[in-house]
């Protein structure tokens, strides 16, 4: 049965199919996920991602595809804020908050409101046009707190976070502008933390650092995600670059899953996209050549 985010009431989760993620307990369950885009003219529809199935526990699953693959439309899907002009339709998407406990039904808006921000927290591509110019950082962690702490207990929560990710207190009373790329970032993943989730989509979040900044801030992430349980969703481009970092990978094509496993099965993976996006990095073997395109691809 496919349903259509829209029209949905509830799902029955005796319908939530619990994909493997090797022993993990899923806390991200998606059945049958399909987003489509209107025309305004015709009214028609085209599909822009089809038939996405993955689970995903207290883990780093690593999403990798080219741009326009249609990875940032699903990490759009799942928290709830594609444009309008999209509509959602999935046999089932679940979050599962506490072991025994009903899960959360993404596919229901209201359910989905309360979780965006709570239990899924997002990392965009780049915090100068992620955080808000005017506030100071002190008054977006205030909007984004959902929790009960009194005022004081409340800023000695917020020194703590910003302490996870190397930021001292005094940053504050700062509005992001003032921030550089690095320190921007550690206050995304401080805000990302905040609510304690259960699960974090980070979108490209290294995709406007340099080399060394990269390494630091996704070592960073990795570790607080670990440190609290949180399965941790890594969309990116760069395949070679994530595999330290993923337990699992998912290559997507054209708004499809076409490949999976871990970092040593697609190594030696058949399927020819996987192996041209192998392919695509610079390295010291490739100094003066020509790399492959995904356009040799299409």
């Amino acid at each position: 049965m496919i349903t259509y985010i829209d029209d949905i009431k509830d799902i029955d989760d005796s319908q939530v199919i619990n994909i493997p993620t090797d022993n993990v307990t899923p806390i991200l369950t998606i059945k049958d996920l399909t987003v489509d885009l209107s025309s305004k003219q015709s009214g028609s529809y085209g599909t822009i991602i089809k038939d996405i199935n993955l689970s995903l526990g207290s883990e780093v699953l690593a999403l990798i595809g080219e741009s326009g693959s249609g990875k940032s439309t699903l990490a759009k899907s799942i928290i709830g804020i594609l444009p309008s002009n999209m509509k959602t339709r999935a046999t089932a998407m679940h979050l599962s908050i506490k072991p025994h406990e009903p899960s959360v039904n993404l596919m229901e808006i209201q359910s989905q409101k309360k979780a965006r921000g709570q239990h899924i927290s997002m990392i965009m591509q780049d915090p100068k046009y992620a955080l808000n110019p005017a506030l100071t950082l002190k008054k977006q962690l205030e909007l984004a707190y959902l929790g009960k702490l009194n005022h004081i207990e409340k800023q000695t929560y917020f020194n703590d976070i910003l302490a996870q990710v190397g930021l001292n207190h005094t940053v504050l009373t700062q509005k992001p502008s003032a921030l550089s790329g690095g320190m921007g970032q550690r206050f995304m993943i401080a805000l990302a933390l905040l609510n304690k989730p259960k699960l974090i989509i980070a979108d490209e979040p290294t995709s406007a650092l340099d080399a060394d900044m990269k390494q630091h801030i996704m070592t960073l992430l990795i570790d607080r995600c670990k440190q609290h349980n949180i399965g941790l969703l890594l969309i990116s481009h760069d395949l070679q670059a994530v595999t330290q970092f993923a337990d699992r990978i998912l290559i997507m094509k054209s708004g499809e899953i076409v490949d999976s496993g871990d970092r040593t099965t697609l190594q030696s993976s058949n399927h020819p996209y996987t192996r041209l996006l192998w392919s695509c990095r610079p390295s010291a073997k490739t100094y003066g050549k020509f790399l492959a395109s995904t356009e040799q691809n299409q």
